[in-house]
C-alpha cells in the first residue's frame, strides 16, 4: 500500500512488520535509527526493513511518499529476479537469509530523473490500488521496477557493497531449491551434490557457513515463501497450495507454516490480502 503524508512535525520513532520505502520529495528532516542521523531533503529515499526503528525530527515541510510491502509477494520465483544484479541483497536479504544478521536502512539521493521514473511507479501503483480488485501482477511489477531504479542508482554507492558472493557450489543449492519448488518436488541433497562433486555433508557445510543455515532449512522458509505469495490470491485454496507445493498433507503444510511465519496459512491470508474471504 502506499501513503502520501504532509509532515509539519516530528514523527516519533516507530517500526513496522514489513518494508517501508519512504520517498521524500520536498523539505527537509533530520532521520533517525539505531545507525545514527542522517539530514534527508527533496528526491531521496529512504529503506527501512522490517523491526528497524526510525523517526523524523526538525521537520520542515516535508513531502513524504511511503510504500509499504510484504517481501513474501516478491518471492513467488527467485530464478528471474537473481538475474537483476543487487535487487534482491538491497531490498530482500533479511528475508532471505535471516540467520545472516538484521538487516540495516539505507538512503539515497536521487537524480530527478530516477526520482520521476519513481513517482510515475508509484502513481500507477496507487492507480491499480483503487480499483475494486486491484490486480497482484500488475502491483508486483509496479514495486519491482522501482526498486529495480533505486538498485541501479545505488550502484556507485554505498549500496553496491550489498551483494552477495557466494561459492559456485552454493548458487546450484540455491537455484536447485528453486527448481524444486516450482517443480513441487522434494529436495534431494545427494543429487544437488553430485552435480557439482562434492559429498552431501561437505556441501550442506558450505552451504551453512555461506547462509546461516543448511539446506533443508533454506529448502523449508523457500517453500513457506513461495506459500505467501500463493496465498494473497483470495481464489486459491489453502489444501491446493500445500500439495502444489509438495507438503505431504495440509497438516504439514500448516505446520511447517506456523513455525516459520508465525501463523496459520488462514491468518495470513486474512491479515494481508487485499480482498480475503477466507
Amino acid at each position: 500500500m502506499t501513503q502520501r503524508m504532509q509532515l509539519q512535525s516530528a514523527c516519533p520513532p516507530h517500526d513496522h512488520d514489513y518494508h517501508e520505502l519512504c520517498f521524500i520529495w520536498a523539505g527537509e528532516a533530520r532521520h533517525r535509527t539505531d545507525d545514527g542521523d542522517e539530514h534527508l531533503s527533496g528526491c531521496s529515499v529512504v529503506v527501512m526493513p522490517p523491526g528497524a526503528v526510525h523517526a523524523f525530527e526538525c521537520v520542515r515541510s516535508l513531502q513524504v511518499t511511503n510504500l509499504y510491502y510484504l517481501a513474501p509477494w516478491l518471492l513467488h520465483d527467485l530464478r528471474n529476479l537473481w538475474e537483476e544484479d543487487g535487487v534482491a541483497p538491497l531490498f530482500l536479504a533479511d528475508t532471505l537469509f535471516p540467520q545472516l544478521g538484521a538487516a540495516r536502512p539505507w538512503s539515497l539521493r536521487l537524480d530527478r530523473r530516477v526520482a520521476a521514473q519513481c513517482r510515475h511507479e508509484l502513481a500507477a501503483l496507487e492507480g491499480e490500488l483503487a480499483r475494486e480488485a486491484p490486480s497482484l501482477v500488475f502491483l508486483k511489477a509496479c514495486l519491482l521496477k522501482t526498486q529495480i531504479l533505486l538498485t541501479r542508482a545505488a550502484r556507485h554507492g554505498d549500496a553496491q557493497s550489498r551483494r552477495w558472493s557466494f561459492r559456485p557450489e552454493v548458487w546450484q543449492v540455491l537455484h536447485g531449491i528453486e527448481q524444486r519448488i516450482a517443480d513441487g518436488e522434494p529436495l534431494n541433497l545427494g543429487q544437488v551434490a553430485r552435480t557439482v562433486h562434492l559429498v552431501p555433508d561437505a556441501l550442506a557445510r558450505v552451504f551453512r557457513a555461506a547462509t546461516g543455515e543448511s539446506p533443508n532449512e533454506h529448502f523449508q522458509r523457500r517453500r513457506v515463501q513461495t506459500a505467501c505469495a500463493l496465498l494473497l490470491d483470495p481464489a486459491t485454496d489453502i489444501t491446493r497450495v500445500g500439495l502444489q507445493l509438495g507438503f505431504t498433507d495440509t497438516a504439514h503444510f500448516c505446520r511447517t507454516f506456523r513455525r516459520i511465519i508465525g501463523c496459520s496459512p488462514g491468518a495470513y491470508r486474512r491479515r494481508y490480502c487485499l480482498h480475503a474471504h477466507a
